[in-house]
């Protein structure tokens, strides 16, 4: 996934097209809990871990959370849920 800049980009191609991430783009501000760190939106997690934002679009007929689910499955392999969620 880091080198898979092709990812980062329809990241970044999504957020306009995202409902609640574009408003984040247009008045970063008045939404406090996020950042914007090379054109890539960032929220803190219940851990207050800093995580990136995932935009609510298509790729290749599937929502972009799950073709990032699958590569990180595809990388670690029959680890369960959760080491796969951690790695994400």
């Amino acid at each position: 996934m880091e080198g898979n800049h092709s990812i980062l980009k329809d990241i970044k191609n999504g957020y306009p097209k995202d409902p609640l991430l574009s408003k984040v783009l247009e008045n970063v501000a008045h939404h406090k809990s996020f950042e914007i760190i090379k054109d890539l939106i960032y929220t803190q997690n219940r851990t207050g871990d800093s995580v990136l934002c995932i935009p609510s679009i298509i790729q290749k007929k599937r929502q972009l959370t799950e073709v990032i689910i699958a590569q990180a499955h595809e990388v670690l392999g029959h680890f369960g849920p959760q080491k796969t969620a951690e790695y994400i």
